[in-house]
Order: structure tokens, then sequence, then C-alpha cells
């Protein structure tokens, strides 16, 4: 873990990216470690492939952008501590907001 200013960074390196679903649990282990490790307690929680994008406004609303042109990609959302899991289907090109 390297800090930079008052974040920090880890830098992972795969072959996969870390939405492939053979490295997705060790991603989610290892980052569920980090963010314990720094007493993380940071919500929402997006698990998405790289092809889609994400942020979080003021309001609470999830904006979820799925770059891909043509495949359908699977976003898995929690929204708060002990929240249910989510799963939202995003289309080729689609973009939709969570509230």
């Amino acid at each position: 873990m390297n800090e930079i200013g008052k974040g920090r960074v880890v830098f992972l390196a795969s072959l996969d990216s870390p939405g492939a679903f053979g490295v997705r649990k060790l991603y989610f282990f290892l980052l569920a470690k980090a963010m314990e490790a720094v007493g993380a307690d940071t919500w929402p929680k997006v698990e998405c492939s790289d092809t889609v994008r994400w942020s979080v406004y003021p309001d609470g609303t999830i904006y979820l952008l799925n770059t891909e042109a043509n495949l359908s990609q699977d976003v898995i959302v929690e929204r708060s501590k002990g929240a249910a899991r989510e799963t939202v289907r995003l289309g080729p090109g689609v973009i939709i907001s969570i509230k």
C-alpha cells in the first residue's frame, strides 16, 4: 500500500480485469482486507468490470455507465453496511441512476 497525499493506493497486477470471473473473489477479498487495515467503512460498494464507470453524487444517487458497445454487464451494488447486495444488469452503452 502506497500513501499519496491523504489517500492510499493499492496496485494489483493481473492479466484479468478485477471483474473477471476467475479473479473477482480474490480481488473482493484483497480489497476488503485493505479497507479493514485502514479502518475504511466506505459506502456504497460497487463491484463491476473495468468497462463500467460509476460515480456517487452528494445526494446519494449512484450513476452506472456501461461503456461496452456489444455486451451487457452485471454490477453488484451494496448501498450501506448490512444492506442487501443488488445485482443490476446494464445493457450495452446504457447509463442508469439508482437512488
